[in-house]
């Protein structure tokens, strides 16, 4: 279990880290209007995590999750998209 939660990405919560940084971001906010809310239509595809030599060593790869959803705000719609990488064990957005 400690594995697997360490090498996979778990799409519904980069969902709730996406959302909950455009709910802080001003720039997202001024142009969409607040409050941003998402739908649950969401489309995401998991590549990578497999395993690679490097220098004769074999190494696991760094896992990657695309994702892309619809957001509304008070003003506008628009559509976010966003990569995410998982490597040592750490997501980055």
């Amino acid at each position: 279990m400690a594995l697997r939660a360490r090498y996979t990405i778990n799409p519904d919560k980069v969902y709730r880290i996406v959302m909950r940084t455009l709910n802080t971001s001003a720039s997202a906010l001024e142009v969409l209007g607040p409050p941003l809310t998402g739908t649950d239509l969401r489309a995401y595809v998991m590549s990578g995590g497999g395993l690679k030599l490097k220098n004769f060593k074999p190494m696991l790869g760094s896992r990657r999750c695309f994702l892309l959803f619809p957001i509304h705000g008070a003003e506008r719609k628009g559509l976010v998209s966003v990569e995410v990488k998982k490597k040592k064990g750490k997501v980055t957005v």
